[in-house]
């Protein structure tokens, strides 16, 4: 027997057990909404990302309406494949205005996490 056929054999009686909790078609979903949402009275997106996986739909979306791109890193500009491809609009994240967006403690009778 041939050392593929080997390694072949003892991985296929290989049994691995566990928990994998994964996110499923979730930039695919903002994709789709982001193309979509220009279909409706919407003026501006504001999309806080660096996944050049977006690329394609800022482009389609970018020929109806204004698309910002917001570096999901802080600090940093966005990729340079999407802000080629936004309305050079682009902002940076710092920390302050990370702060400065959180929820206030109470929202109606809901209160934000104290780990927020």
């Amino acid at each position: 027997m041939s050392n593929f056929v080997q390694l072949f054999e003892s991985i296929k009686q290989r049994k691995v057990e566990g928990k994998c909790f994964e996110e499923k078609g979730t930039y695919v979903n903002m994709a789709v909404q982001l193309v979509y949402s220009f279909t409706t009275n919407m003026h501006t997106a504001v999309l806080v990302t660096n996944d050049t996986d977006f690329e394609h739909a800022i482009r389609l979306a970018k020929e109806k309406k204004r698309v910002v791109i917001v570096s999901s890193k802080l600090g940093s500009l966005p990729d340079l494949k999407l802000r080629k491809v936004s309305n050079k609009s682009n902002r940076v994240l710092t920390k302050d205005i990370l702060i400065g967006s959180q929820f206030p403690e109470y929202v109606g009778k809901f209160r934000k996490p104290k780990k927020w």
